[in-house]
């Protein structure tokens, strides 16, 4: 599924798109568990940009995705986890969206 939501992630797509494609990949991740660890390090760069998105919906499926690439794959994901926790910090805020936050939370405790 991956290489076919690729081009959905390139920042100069629709918000629609990019949340969509950052979702599929969380959810399919999820369940693939270990077997989704060839695509967590090309992902990485997108869901740092997504943590900044202007769009709440980009915002919280990264973070979503962050959380589930951390459960399925702990040790692929520790060297990185400094950068990932810097950037879900922001989504902490009392100016994010709840469900953002949520995800944000979500994603921490993974």
């Amino acid at each position: 599924a991956f290489p076919l939501l690729q081009k959905f992630l390139k920042p100069s797509r629709q918000p629609s798109d990019r949340l969509m494609a950052i979702g599929c990949i969380a959810e399919c991740s999820s369940h693939l568990r270990e077997a989704s660890i060839p695509y967590i390090l090309p992902m990485l760069p997108v869901l740092a940009q997504g943590l900044k998105d202007e769009s709440a919906g980009v915002r919280r499926n990264s973070a979503f995705c962050c959380g589930v690439f951390c459960l399925a794959a702990p040790t692929t994901m520790q060297p990185y986890i400094a950068q990932v926790l810097t950037g879900l910090e922001p989504l902490l805020g009392e100016e994010e969206e709840e469900e953002t936050q949520d995800n944000a939370v979500g994603a921490v405790a993974r």
